[in-house]
């Protein structure tokens, strides 16, 4: 009963907005559908003032006009209603996207990063990302620049000079830090980068340019035609009614897919939406189903932001479970991703070493200023931290099996952490990105659409090769900048390809930017995101296939539907014709082939076929064309030929049934 409520709800609402859609104004932008309308009025005045020697016909012709350009109204209405939830999520993300800002009076005060302006001061608590370029005023943090400069390796920024430059995008992982707004450039009102759906559907890509020209011009044509025709009936003393001409313009003029064509756009904008991805352009889904390369960002785009422990290694002289005793102790005071990787490690690998720590024992939580972290138990003391840090911390130098040790680390892409006390180090922690789920497969299916996938990175050769490694990418290049991203993906597109970017930091919007395709991860920098034709709010680069799919079915369903139209326009040439000169030249009856009722039945069922057409082939512009995992050249020629062939028997069998009921009530 709800379902059916819903329903008759959603169907006013789309009705409603198809009406409202029939401001010329609003159609303007819609060439084909607007002279049609102007012919739907002019053959409405007709009717009304008895204009012409047969004002009925001119009403029968005026509603099946209005119907036409009704319905394709109707096939705008259905897409945007089912893109409507994007305006929500826009709202919803300008909602969340808040910092602390301090007030003149000394308070802390929520506010969005939209109303931030040069010269604000910020409090960045540990976990929080940083919303603006910025100067550290007060503090000490460790802080994640892996949207930066693609490192994984955090590094410590304080309030002294030189090293109190902060970058919009890193996240403070430790500490708490007061900055001072020195740019705002990045920030900007977020639906200026994440479109509505109605914006987007105001952006033409050139393949909608090309095509609305081509309509346009094919339109023109016609008019040019007709017009010429009414004199040559002059010239024969032939006269043919203005409603008669307006039918045969309204037929031979491209309307199918010029009223679906704005449909077919707007619903691939909805479908990615289904997926949690917000489009920009249309432009964007297009170029998704053409590229020939697409270049990775590693770094939090491929790959989990931060380190997880995967691995222990303790000293030799130390036994296991002494060293994961004081790994687990050294973990506890701290909560950040990478120890809590660690206590996980342990309790699934390790569980019978979990034990609580004596009594007399003090945890020492993590410190920029040390860059360490650990626990006191009675007069020693345990610390976890990087190789640097450990050195200086404990007396004894690392062994030389150690040492061999954290270079293979190293040479692997992992990151080694040592656990050591004042006296000994007891041995090694390994660290390693995690790379997201599903991502294998997905490189795999991309690769059989004739997609060549490259890894990116600005961290290191080694790191960049292990995962190029897990998901048998076989082209990869670490050590990377900004400017060598975007001169890669330029040197590509100067060699003819179309090239595809994905990426999530502030080190990938040059190459974002230049980009035929470019996909940016929500959880990533701000200025990434907003170059990007595609944002992924579910941060998952797994669902680059889909998309791909996306933008190829784009493609084959307007080709396949333009393809029909045209197809039908021939036949209904070869109808109409015969049946405007049946009442005025002598040969014209003998070559109606289909034996129509009447001339008026058979050129109204002619422009009722028109409009009917709009409105059966909804579904298809919304739901798309289904393709096969086969060649594009396959399924053009497949489409082609059943469009084609389709699109000049249909009308024939439905003009027929058409004039069969007209004849009912026309004679």
């Amino acid at each position: 009963m709800n379902k059916m409520k819903n329903g008759i709800i959603s169907t006013l609402i789309i009705t409603a907005n198809a009406i409202r859609k029939l401001n010329p104004f609003t159609l303007f932008f819609n060439p084909v559908i607007f002279i049609t309308e102007i012919f739907a009025i002019i053959t409405s005045l007709q009717a009304i003032f008895n204009i012409g020697s047969n004002p009925t016909f001119s009403e029968y012709v005026s509603i099946a006009l209005w119907a036409t350009v009704i319905f394709s109204n109707f096939a705008d209405s259905c897409s945007e209603y089912l893109g409507s939830k994007q305006l929500k999520i826009v709202t919803h993300l300008k909602f969340k996207l808040k910092t602390q800002k301090i007030s003149e009076d000394g308070t802390y005060q929520s506010v969005s990063i939209f109303d931030l302006r040069q010269g604000d001061l910020c409090v960045i608590s540990k976990g929080e990302f940083i919303p603006s370029d910025g100067e550290i005023q007060e503090g000490t943090a460790l802080i994640d620049e892996s949207f930066v400069n693609g490192s994984t390796e955090p590094v410590i920024k304080t309030f002294k000079q030189n090293e109190n430059i902060v970058y919009a995008g890193s996240k403070v992982i430790s500490d708490q830090i007061i900055i001072k707004v020195i740019s705002h450039s990045i920030v900007r009102d977020i639906k200026n980068g994440l479109f509505t759906l109605n914006t987007i559907s105001k952006k033409k890509s050139k393949n909608d340019i090309t095509i609305s020209l081509l309509l346009s011009a094919l339109s023109l044509l016609f008019i040019i035609v007709i017009t010429t025709f009414q004199f040559c009936c002059k010239y024969y003393n032939v006269t043919i009614l203005l409603s008669e001409q307006i039918a045969f313009m309204v037929c031979l003029i491209p309307t199918t897919i010029a009223g679906l064509l704005h449909s077919i756009k707007t619903a691939n904008i909805s479908r990615l939406l289904s997926l949690n991805i917000l489009a920009s352009s249309s432009s964007a889904i297009e170029a998704a189903g053409a590229i020939d390369v697409i270049y990775f960002d590693k770094t939090g785009t491929m790959t989990h932001q931060g380190r997880f422990a995967s691995e222990i290694t303790p000293s030799l002289d130390i036994s296991e479970d002494e060293f994961l005793e004081k790994c687990y102790y050294c973990s506890l005071s701290d909560t950040s991703k990478e120890n809590k990787s660690i206590i996980e490690f342990l309790k699934t690998k390790f569980p019978n070493s979990i034990h609580s720590p004596p009594k007399l024992s003090t945890p020492i939580p993590y410190s920029a200023y040390s860059g360490l972290s650990g626990i006191d138990i009675g007069d020693k003391s345990f610390r976890k931290g990087t190789v640097e840090k450990i050195s200086t911390f404990c007396k004894e130098a690392i062994s030389t099996d150690l040492s061999y040790c954290i270079q293979s680390i190293r040479e692997k892409g992992e990151t080694p952490i040592l656990i050591a006390s004042q006296e000994k180090i007891y041995g090694i922690i390994h660290f390693k990105e995690e790379i997201k789920a599903n991502l294998q497969e997905n490189i795999e299916e991309i690769k059989r659409m004739g997609v060549e996938p490259i890894l990116l990175s600005g961290d290191t050769n080694s790191a960049t090769r292990y995962v190029a490694n897990e998901l048998s990418i076989n082209t990869f290049q670490g050590q990377l900048s900004s400017d060598d991203k975007l001169n890669m993906i330029r040197n590509k597109q100067d060699e003819g390809y179309i090239v595809g970017m994905i990426g999530d930091g502030i080190n990938d919007r040059k190459a974002l930017d230049a980009a035929d395709f470019s996909l940016s991860m929500h959880d990533g920098s701000y200025e990434a995101q907003e170059v990007a034709g595609l944002i992924d709010l579910d941060s998952d680069p797994s669902k680059l296939a889909e998309i791909i799919k996306i933008g190829k079915q784009m493609f084959v369903t307007r080709g396949s539907i333009t393809t029909f139209s045209i197809a039908t326009d021939l036949s209904k040439f070869f109808i109409m014709i015969p049946s405007i000169f049946s009442n005025h030249v002598l040969m014209a009856p003998k070559i109606q082939l289909l034996e129509f009722s009447s001339p008026a039945s058979a050129i109204l069922s002619v422009i009722i076929f028109n409009a009917i057409m709009i409105l059966f082939l909804i579904p298809v512009s919304i739901r798309g064309v289904k393709i096969k995992a086969k060649a594009s050249r396959y399924t053009l020629n497949r489409n082609i030929i059943v469009y084609g062939l389709g699109g000049i028997i249909t009308p024939i069998f439905l003009i027929k049934t058409i004039d069969y009921i007209l004849s009912f009530f026309i004679r």
